[in-house]
């Protein structure tokens, strides 16, 4: 990522953790589906925040991702927006 050790992960660092090839789907069978849940999007400031990431994770990410799903999984309603079969190869 490019980060000292104690640095803020930003989204840049984040989605490039996500998209890495030994990152968040590594093992992953190719031709797999690649689901992807940002959680803790509890507010409008956190929901805007996990479409940055979204948005950064569509712009550099080398293989498709299935969904990305914005949420809160502790929530009354845990689902706020899914973005389905993404293509970004």
């Amino acid at each position: 990522t490019g980060l000292n050790l104690g640095e803020k992960i930003g989204i840049e660092a984040l989605s490039l953790l996500i998209c890495h090839p030994e990152g968040l789907f590594k093992g992953a069978p190719p031709g797999c589906r690649r689901h992807l849940f940002i959680n803790k999007a509890e507010n409008a400031e956190d929901q805007k925040r996990a479409e940055e990431l979204t948005f950064q994770v569509l712009k550099i990410c080398p293989r498709g991702i299935s969904d990305i799903i914005i949420g809160a999984a502790g929530q009354k309603e845990v689902v706020a927006e899914v973005i389905r079969e993404v293509k970004t190869s």
